[in-house]
């Protein structure tokens, strides 16, 4: 009799410690009933929370929702879904998976569980909570269906942060010119310009920009002028804010001759910083970076389409990458091949390819960059990103693939005009390695063509705070170059991303 009383507590306990451990799986989990006091029981009774993810169409302005707005709005779901709807939401609209476009298109919010979530979709935050985030907490999310099922006793818990996954992607920086004569030099600080995004890029666990010209020393800075060189100082600041890897492949790549490669290269290794694009073989041009990713390789080929000058095809001279003929014209079709090869080569899981191409101040994408975004497509890249025409271009999905053809300036001194003056970065976000959603979010930078006040000396000595920068009047008073982050009740949100939108369509 106490043999069995013994065996009855050791079970009693074993099971208690495995419905504790699966408490913290990726769908919240707790207990229904106790399983038999058997000595051969291999299954759990469980009450999991399915969850369920708002989703806008892809061009939507907004990225919020909350409970009252879902229960005062349109609202759909699937058939798929039938049965297993949140009790909380009581206007569901039951469509198919085909009609999910068509009902985006005409206001609709759509519910749906992470794995019918696709980026064509723009996820929504519900009071405060985005689910793809890292600061995901179940307890506080209030879309869920509650399922029992059974489970094996031994099931391994998997933590829901370590199925999230963030990379963070800016545009071209250009730390020259004005952006060095009258910030970074003037106040020995190569890190404050990217301040409105420095949690994202911390944060993310990859972090990627272009680096549009070289670093040479300490060169005399120059107003109007063309030959693009920043200072050395550049590498350790974007260090300091916490990029992890630059296509170095600008079309101002050359403006410090061989040495400015070299030099630029040298840096940026010594800082452990990742890059691609540039080299002094065809074939290191062309050798993708890799980041170790949760135990996924990332890749990023870079290239550049705008200035042939600067490939020195053939030689040991430091140039860029091309997939080009010549300037914004003819593909090179047997470069693009090598980009499939590269990819098993190296053992790469997901390909990035960075690009500066197209022509200039145009929000539409030539077909020259529409054929060649999709050959690279077809040979083996994951995505599409790039740079060089100073305004934003339209986003496409290819073979359900995201070519983004122009995030337009991060970094420049370019604030004559607004576009030149209004970009995105983006932060993607990953479920189980698989791209999920795409946060885009509009900045603009203010310099002397806007206000002849620089209040950057207040800023840095802490006089004025972030908060106040996103709502101050820029014609009373900026941080020069700097890149602010928009509010969404900016009129200038709207503005960037309608321009962003005007050619995009998403099938």
């Amino acid at each position: 009799m106490k043999n069995l009383l013994v065996l009855i507590v050791l079970v009693y306990l074993t099971v208690n410690i495995t419905i504790f451990l699966l408490s913290s799986t990726y769908m919240n989990i707790n207990i229904k009933k106790a399983p038999q006091l058997a000595g051969s029981a291999t299954e759990v009774t469980i009450e999991t929370k399915e969850y369920y993810i708002p989703v806008s169409k892809f061009a939507s302005l907004t990225t919020t929702t909350s409970m009252d707005l879902l229960n005062s709005g349109k609202v759909f779901s699937l058939t798929l879904n039938r049965g297993k709807l949140p009790l909380n939401v009581t206007n569901i609209v039951i469509i198919e998976p085909t009609e999910i476009i068509s009902y985006l298109e005409q206001g609709y919010t759509g519910l749906l569980f992470p794995d019918q979530v696709t980026p064509k979709f723009k996820t929504l935050s519900i009071d405060g909570q985005n689910y793809w985030t890292k600061s995901f907490i179940s307890d506080n999310y209030p879309l869920y269906y509650i399922e029992s099922k059974k489970i094996p006793v031994n099931t391994k818990s998997t933590k829901v942060q370590d199925l999230r996954e963030t990379i963070f992607i800016g545009g071209e920086i250009i730390a020259s010119r004005a952006v060095d004569r009258l910030s970074l030099h003037k106040n020995n600080n190569y890190t404050f310009m990217y301040d409105f995004f420095a949690s994202e890029i911390r944060t993310a666990d990859l972090a990627i920009s272009m680096l549009e010209n070289p670093v040479l020393g300490n060169p005399n800075p120059c107003t109007g002028c063309m030959v693009l060189v920043s200072d050395d100082r550049n590498i350790k600041g974007l260090k300091d804010v916490g990029f992890d890897m630059f296509s170095t492949a600008g079309n101002h790549a050359g403006d410090g001759g061989q040495k400015g490669y070299s030099n630029t290269i040298e840096l940026l290794k010594a800082e452990g910083l990742l890059y691609s694009g540039t080299g002094n073989t065809d074939n290191a041009k062309n050798l993708p970076a890799i980041f170790e990713m949760n135990g996924k390789r990332i890749g990023m080929i870079s290239a550049d389409s705008a200035a042939s000058y600067f490939w020195y095809k053939g030689t040991n001279n430091y140039g860029t990458n091309w997939f080009s003929n010549s300037m914004n014209d003819g593909i090179d079709t047997e470069r693009v091949k090598m980009v499939g090869v590269l990819k098993a080569e190296m053992k790469i899981d997901y390909l990035i390819v960075y690009l500066s191409w197209g022509w200039e101040y145009t929000n539409k994408a030539s077909k020259f960059q529409e054929e060649l975004a999709h050959l690279l497509i077809d040979n083996g890249a994951d995505m599409i990103v790039a740079s060089h025409p100073h305004w934003v271009q339209n986003i496409e999905f290819y073979k359900d693939k995201p070519i983004f053809y122009a995030l337009g300036n991060f970094l420049f001194d370019q604030n004559h005009t607004d576009p030149t003056r209004e970009g995105i970065v983006l932060n993607l976000h990953y479920f189980n390695h698989e791209l999920k959603a795409i946060d885009i979010e509009p900045h603009i930078s203010c310099g002397p063509f806007i206000t002849s006040k620089n209040i950057t000396n207040d800023y840095l000595a802490g006089k004025i705070s972030m908060e106040t920068l996103q709502t101050k009047n820029e014609k009373e008073g900026c941080v020069y170059f700097q890149p602010k982050k928009l509010l969404e009740t900016d009129s200038r949100y709207k503005e960037i991303l309608d321009r962003l939108f005007q050619y995009t369509i998403i099938k």
